[in-house]
């Protein structure tokens, strides 16, 4: 196959605005100034807690179903003509890249939201469990989900035969892990 500019597009374009989108959201803080205090702040950090809980396991269970539906999808080029297998690629990068950018980076955004207010009635509670779990917590498994859309178009771009693509999407998985590991992103 010959190289595809909107498979280029889609390789360069769709890592970027994700390490973008991802970058902005760790970075901001809520205000957590404008929420209720009083006797309710035990009762709200208990259902913020759960709720952590919960939305961290269907984000794992969603992210394994669009997963496995790419890797279907990406793998049955294998037995379909030139012409259908481009056609299956693409369809197996938009479907995870819809779930990755609406599904999983909304997400993040709200357990980002809920871990800076858990945070904030800790301190106002006087313990550190959330704030004590964020310190210990590997920054470079937020980009699981990156690193597997990556291999997702290197594979797919090895499929078009684009090998400069394939390299592409290598070393910004390498650029972004060593980035996180060195907390400059």
């Amino acid at each position: 196959m010959t190289p595809d500019i909107p498979a280029i597009l889609f390789s360069v374009a769709v890592p970027l605005a994700y390490i973008y989108l991802q970058v902005h959201i760790q970075s901001r803080q809520v205000d957590t100034s404008t929420f209720t205090k009083g006797k309710y702040l035990e009762l709200e950090y208990q259902t913020l807690d759960q709720s952590v809980r919960h939305r961290d396991h269907m984000i794992g269970l969603s992210g394994s179903i669009f997963v496995a539906l790419s890797l279907f999808l990406i793998g049955n080029p294998f037995r379909l003509r030139e012409d259908g297998r481009v056609t299956a690629i693409f369809a197996s990068w938009m479907i995870f890249s819809i779930w990755l950018f609406f599904i999983q980076l909304g997400d993040n955004r709200m357990m980002k939201r809920t871990y800076d207010r858990l945070q904030w009635i800790e301190e106002q509670l006087g313990f550190e469990a959330h704030r004590y779990l964020e310190k210990q917590r590997d920054r470079m498994k937020r980009w699981a989900w990156f690193v597997v859309l990556c291999m997702l178009l290197a594979f797919g771009n090895m499929l078009m035969d684009q090998p400069v693509l394939v390299i592409w999407s290598s070393v910004i998985i390498v650029v972004v892990l060593v980035f996180s590991h060195l907390k400059w992103i």
